[in-house]
């Protein structure tokens, strides 16, 4: 008995290898010395479960584990009174300077 592969499957694997949408990667941080220290302040505060209450969940970006939460809950987080007393981050009144900040943060 004898097998044929037919012409498209060399294709199909060429295809498989390739990212679906490569459009879509998140470009990697450029240089995270260069932040300024009130948005070091913001992340270190976040990066903390007790003194913000964000949960962080782990996940794999681009086959490597990466930590992550919820954008609501770090912005319910940056509008509380624990953010005042423990961050020396920007002052934040609303929900719009609090997205300001964590989009700077990306």
């Amino acid at each position: 008995l004898t097998t044929t592969q037919s012409p498209a499957a060399p294709v199909a694997q060429q295809q498989l290898a390739q990212p679906r949408n490569p459009s879509r990667r998140v470009a990697p941080a450029q240089n995270q010395k260069n932040l300024p220290p009130e948005l070091k302040n913001v992340a270190k505060f976040l990066g903390d479960q007790k003194a913000s209450g964000v949960k962080q969940k782990q996940g794999i970006l681009f086959g490597k584990r990466a930590q992550y939460f919820k954008g609501s809950k770090a912005i319910n987080a940056l509008l509380s009174s624990n953010y005042v007393a423990k961050a020396n981050g920007p002052k934040i009144a609303s929900e719009d300077e609090a997205k300001t900040v964590l989009q700077q943060l990306l």
